[in-house]
């Protein structure tokens, strides 16, 4: 496979994933990242298998988050350090 298409075959899958995202948080008024990321485990290491830390992350759900909200579909509210979402603005 090409490189073109291999990089447009990963795009795709993004926006796949992407479009998964919002329509779990479309189902409720308010989504906080953490049911989020839990409710569609997306919580995963992405350190190497030789690091000393090895937690878990939520890196790939504020990726695809940030997608959604260049595209103004999504809006973003951060109370202390709980950080929801929601469709609409808040």
């Amino acid at each position: 496979m090409k490189l073109e298409n291999r990089r447009t075959t990963l795009h795709n899958l993004l926006d796949l994933m992407k479009e998964i995202v919002y329509d779990e948080i479309a189902s409720q008024s308010v989504m906080p990242r953490v049911t989020l990321t839990d409710r569609l485990g997306l919580r995963l290491s992405c350190y190497p298998q030789e690091s000393v830390t090895q937690a878990e992350r939520g890196w790939l759900t504020q990726i695809l988050i940030r997608k959604l909200q260049d595209e103004g579909r999504i809006f973003y509210k951060m109370d202390g350090s709980r950080v929801s979402y929601s469709t609409t603005p808040f």
